[in-house]
């Protein structure tokens, strides 16, 4: 009896993790507009295990990806996905090709970024937080400064990650360290993170963070040994930093690009 009632616990064990695995697997699918420089088409965004599709009736404009063929995913609000490819924009352009498309009827979830940070290997955009189950290491109340203005939020240190977490949503950000190209500061209250993120007219976009606390050097170093891991400077992401490379002042210059490590 006990020997059937373990075989029948081990069955359904097995059968509960098949079907999670075909739920994870399972795509997402959006009806989106698909922006074109003179006007716009709708279709059908699915991003699957293997590859993002966009369905549409106008065929001209229908694509497959796989994620090899994608330099960039960039979810720049719940209602605003990019794909840049490796695509030409034409016989006289050298500049890769951007899809920009806009979700009509729902939001991008969590469930998507969580499925992204996942399946992508490549930098991310994200301004929608993925599942976060821990509590940050750090926490400094920010402002980030735009071109015109700027906004004010909270920004979040975990062992893996750096999140902004903007009170306007488009421009709350997670990132992996990764997904970071170099980080900076000029004096305890200025904090820059330059990204891989396209930004129109120059190099990739730099992040400027007014802090309302101070970053002191531990935190500091905290972040920095993860931005620049390398054999002299390892780390557990559970433990706490013990290196401390550098506490000096470091500026990101906006007007070249930032050197890619």
């Amino acid at each position: 009896m006990k020997t059937k009632v373990l075989i029948m616990s081990l069955l359904m064990g097995t059968m509960a993790l098949i079907l999670a695995g075909s739920v994870r697997a399972q795509p997402f699918e959006f009806h989106v507009e698909h922006d074109h420089r003179l006007g716009h088409c709708r279709g059908t965004l699915v991003i699957g295990p293997e590859t993002i599709q966009y369905r549409t009736p106008h065929r001209k404009h229908e694509r497959i990806w796989r994620y090899t063929d994608i330099k960039r995913i960039e979810i720049r609000s719940p209602r605003i996905i990019h794909i840049v490819t490796y695509e030409s924009r034409g016989k006289l352009w050298s500049a890769n090709r951007r899809f920009e498309f806009k979700l009509r009827d729902e939001d991008i979830t969590a469930a998507v970024s969580d499925f992204l940070l996942r399946r992508v290997t490549r930098p991310l955009v994200l301004s929608v937080l993925p599942t976060i189950e821990r509590q940050p290491t750090f926490v400094i109340p920010a402002k980030h400064r735009h071109r015109r203005g700027g906004c004010e939020g909270v920004l979040k240190v975990y062992p893996d990650a750096l999140v902004f977490a903007s009170q306007n949503p488009k421009h709350t950000r997670y990132w992996r360290y990764q997904d970071i190209q170099q980080i900076g500061r000029l004096g305890p209250y200025q904090f820059e993170v330059a990204t891989y993120e396209h930004q129109v007219g120059g190099p990739d976009r730099v992040f400027h963070f007014e802090l309302k606390e101070r970053l002191d050097d531990p935190i500091y170093d905290y972040l920095w040994v993860r931005v620049n891991r390398t054999k002299y400077y390892p780390y557990e992401p559970e433990q706490p930093v013990r290196a401390t490379p550098t506490s000096g002042v470091v500026r990101l210059s906006t007007r070249r690009r930032v050197s890619r490590r």
